[in-house]
């Protein structure tokens, strides 16, 4: 199968190891667009990188939607583009597991 990695600050990596946050959000761009359509349906692993710290959770959907209007402003920054894709996340995958 395949992964998607993200390189992601500190806050939101520690909201993912902690189970709080379950939505990585991305935008819309030709880059994500290409990453995501080319992997297809084999995608089923999120890789999470904050500096040395690696940590993987399963991918349980992605939807193209509309970028959400409630996102912080730093989110507004992140993410500015009128459309964005939700990568659902599922439970976490422990070293050596499958």
């Amino acid at each position: 199968m395949a992964s998607l990695v993200f390189r992601i600050r500190r806050k939101y990596f520690d909201a993912i190891v902690r189970g709080d946050k379950r939505t990585e959000w991305r935008k819309a761009s030709s880059y994500w667009i290409n990453r995501i359509a080319g992997k297809g349906l084999e995608l089923d692993t999120a890789v999470f990188i904050c500096g040395k710290k690696v940590h993987r959770r399963r991918i349980v959907g992605i939807t193209f939607l509309p970028t959400p209007t409630w996102f912080s402003e730093q989110g507004k920054k992140d993410v500015n583009t009128p459309d964005c894709f939700a990568i659902e996340l599922g439970s976490e995958i422990k070293e050596g597991s499958q």
